[in-house]
């Protein structure tokens, strides 16, 4: 398989999302502040073994730093997959902070589960 993977595109920079979360998104939220401290483009690429096809036939999948915030915000608040989608779908700057447009869904709680199911039955090839 060769090729560049490709993975579905949230619409975070829309009009109306760009518009949404500039007026109420406070700079000093501490998700806004993790979002600058932490180097979230390094981890696609080492993401990718997760993915049956690594994003390259199938379904494009979500890209995997979506997911992968997604779960470091399950184990930050100690809270299930099930529940960190509803936090996403509810909170504006979680939705944010995870990448997806103001009018966009969550991805499903099961995939998640089936993310970290990945993650850590290739976790060794990832570290």
């Amino acid at each position: 398989m060769r090729g560049k993977p490709r993975f579905c595109e949230p619409n975070k920079d829309s009009p109306l999302s760009k518009q949404v979360y500039e007026r109420l998104i406070p700079q000093d939220h501490f998700l806004v502040q993790l979002e600058k401290f932490i180097d979230w483009d390094s981890f696609p690429e080492l993401l990718l073994s997760v993915y049956p096809g690594k994003g390259l036939i199938g379904r494009p999948p979500y890209p995997p730093v979506m997911i992968l915030k997604m779960l470091f915000l399950s184990y930050l608040y100690n809270i299930s997959e099930r529940r960190t989608e509803e936090l996403v779908d509810f909170h504006i700057v979680v939705k944010w902070f995870v990448g997806l447009g103001i009018e966009e869904k969550a991805p499903n709680h099961s995939t998640l589960s089936y993310f970290k199911k990945g993650l850590i039955e290739k976790g060794a090839g990832i570290y």
